[in-house]
């Protein structure tokens, strides 16, 4: 399993002595990783079929409200003067990606609440698999250019509901988990498979990519920003460099190349992300077999 959290500043802005003065949106991303750690050190198995997937879904959702309604009574937190949709107990984003025996080399499934997302970079590209929780009708590129309140997220004040989607994805990849400043600060959905790639190509081993990929973030990102990576089917570092060179050259070529040349112009940028956009997007059943569905 790999996952990532990441509480809503906003939602949980209120601080809590209990917790030496943190916000509630800082427990809570913290108390969800903790929880799917526990959850992974039991043994959770990937669902191969639907129904597997809605025991497993019930089994996550009533496993997470007990954790978090259990923390918020231990620390005594309760709902301020600030009450409705302006304030959350414990408010995080959450995507995590569970991936084992039974299937094929890059079967898995992600379960997610709120904008943190769950992708696949593979020979043919990056593809988000996930849906993020907005209220806002507007694409990934637009909402890069305007606010997107969520319509979702985890907390100890509301029912906890995940999501679940199950997949099959063929070939050697990169499985990917991230929160929304890991692409947020980007111009464009198509950067976020660029950074990927060129620190990949100017590293020289894993710890180099990481070290690069981090720097790159930080430059970029005015928000915390985390992404968890797991490279599947591959030998070593190099074979995986190899992997992705053509796949770097043609998003380069056909992508980032004429949107920079352009100045970052906003139309120029929006032709080529609908070029790029059917690749893209991955949330609904992508017909690469019988395993895929969603919940």
């Amino acid at each position: 399993m790999i996952c990532v959290a990441d509480g809503c500043g906003g939602l949980g802005s209120r601080r809590y002595p209990l917790l030496k003065g943190h916000t509630g949106a800082y427990a809570a991303s913290r108390l969800a990783a903790r929880t799917m750690k526990q959850w992974a050190t039991k043994g959770l198995s990937c669902p191969l079929s639907a129904m597997e997937g809605v025991r497993l879904q019930m089994d996550l959702q009533q496993g997470m409200e007990k954790q978090f309604q259990k923390f918020a009574q231990k620390n005594h937190m309760e709902a301020g003067r600030i009450v409705g949709s302006m304030q959350r107990i414990l408010p995080t984003t959450l995507c995590g990606l569970l991936h084992g025996p039974g299937g094929d080399l890059a079967d898995g499934c992600f379960l997610w609440a709120g904008d943190s997302r769950g992708c696949i970079l593979d020979a043919q590209g990056l593809h988000q698999y996930t849906q993020d929780d907005v209220k806002s009708p507007l694409d990934v590129f637009e909402r890069l250019y305007g606010d997107s309140a969520l319509s979702l997220c985890l907390s100890a004040d509301q029912p906890i509901q995940l999501h679940l989607r199950r997949f099959s994805a063929p070939g050697p990849c990169l499985m990917l988990v991230l929160t929304d400043g890991g692409y947020s600060c980007l111009p464009t959905p198509m950067e976020l498979e660029m950074m990927l790639l060129s620190t990949m190509a100017a590293a020289s081993d894993m710890a180099s990519w990481q070290r690069k990929l981090g720097s790159a973030l930080r430059k970029l990102s005015h928000d915390d920003a985390t992404i968890v990576i797991a490279p599947m089917g591959f030998d070593d570092f190099d074979q995986m460099k190899a992997f992705y060179s053509q796949r770097k050259q043609h998003l380069e070529d056909h992508f980032i190349r004429p949107v920079r040349l352009s100045g970052c112009d906003r139309e120029t940028a929006r032709r080529c992300w609908q070029a790029y956009r059917p690749q893209y997007e991955r949330w609904e059943v992508t017909g690469n077999g019988t395993d895929d569905w969603r919940l």
